[in-house]
């Protein structure tokens, strides 16, 4: 079982790389996987990447931080980067209690870690295809005939990781 953590008063979930990869995402944007946890919800009708409320702020006062570093704009609040699913070690939900280092944010953190390279070559390459014939006919109300709608989806990509030199620097590349 998980043991209690006594050492702060945050909350939240962490969401690992395998929770990440195994999980059905839409459209490859691990982001959606943020509505795991408690105290998260869908913003609907927002123009943001990252569409949740968070505590119950709206989604302009969230702050996302890949690997320490802030990576949301100041005015309205939306991503700057995004990387890709197979890039992500995993990422930790914060919904209230946080520590002061992420004052800049009413609703929640994100903080994103990405994979890194090892004494150990590592990589993959994949294709992730979507056909239209597995999307669902949209119905209409009123019996009219309504076209199907045209969704095809390629996505390419690859990851590869390891030394540059043993035990001292190592490297990561992602591509998608």
């Amino acid at each position: 079982p998980t043991l209690l953590q006594t050492e702060s008063a945050e909350t939240g979930d962490v969401i690992q790389s395998q929770d990440i990869l195994n999980l059905p995402l839409l459209g490859r944007t691990f982001y959606n996987l943020t509505s795991l946890s408690a105290g998260v919800a869908t913003a609907g009708g927002s123009i943001n990447s990252f569409s949740y409320s968070i505590s119950g702020q709206r989604e302009y006062a969230n702050s996302i931080q890949i690997d320490g570093v802030e990576s949301t704009t100041n005015r309205s609040g939306d991503i700057t980067a995004t990387p890709s699913v197979d890039a992500v070690e995993e990422f930790k939900v914060s919904t209230s209690g946080y520590d002061a280092e992420f004052g800049r944010s009413a609703g929640g953190v994100v903080s994103i870690q990405t994979k890194s390279g090892t004494n150990h070559w590592h990589g993959d390459a994949y294709e992730f295809f979507r056909p239209n014939f597995t999307t669902a006919k949209a119905y209409g109300f009123d019996g009219a005939h309504v076209p199907a709608s045209i969704l095809k989806q390629h996505n390419y990509g690859g990851t590869l990781g390891g030394p540059i030199k043993k035990d001292k620097s190592f490297f990561f590349v992602s591509y998608e």
